[in-house]
């Protein structure tokens, strides 16, 4: 639509005013909002896409950083961040189950520690949209009781070892 004014929306506003010219506005300035209906329940002969649909929410939880900096001197910190300390073993969670990825990160993990391994590279894939379920678990599962005596330090991989869908895990040393 254009704006413009025809000869009938001049006629309209004639007759708009011609019938509000007795009219005064309504003390308080609020209008009175009608009362919502009320939601009927649904029949039981009712199609199925007239049905109410509740909303879920999921809520994935964030990424945070796993076991931090326990007893890490400060250049292997920054070594580890860098992505230049030699990777012992990689562990690729792609396509696996929950269960699945969390007993194969479990047996890695206990794995590399007992062969002495300083870090290895853990790679759970970002996930459809950011939001990856084994990215996401990934912390609370090396935060198991199991696995906290190995593990000193957990960092996001640079992108050359996966970027954000991978993670260097740092293991205490054996000193016997």
């Amino acid at each position: 639509m254009t704006g413009r004014k025809t000869p009938d929306s001049e006629d309209g506003d004639a007759l708009w005013g011609f019938a509000m010219r007795d009219v005064t506005p309504i003390e308080g300035g609020e209008a009175i909002q009608p009362p919502k209906p009320k939601k009927q329940p649904p029949s039981a002969g009712a199609p199925i896409n007239a049905l109410p649909v509740a909303k879920v929410v999921t809520k994935v939880a964030e990424v945070a950083k796993a076991p931090q900096s326990r007893e890490v001197d400060t250049r292997t910190r920054q070594r580890l961040e860098r992505g230049q300390m030699q990777i012992e073993g990689v562990l690729d969670l792609h396509g696996m189950s929950q269960p699945e990825a969390h007993a194969a990160l479990n047996s890695f993990i206990l794995g590399a520690a007992g062969r002495g391994a300083r870090c290895v590279l853990v790679i759970t894939g970002k996930g459809r949209g950011g939001a990856g379920i084994l990215r996401a678990r990934l912390p609370e599962w090396l935060e198991a009781p199991a696995l906290v005596p190995h593990i000193l330090q957990v960092t996001p991989a640079r992108p050359n070892h996966g970027g954000g869908g991978a993670f260097y895990v740092l293991l205490r040393r054996i000193r016997g």
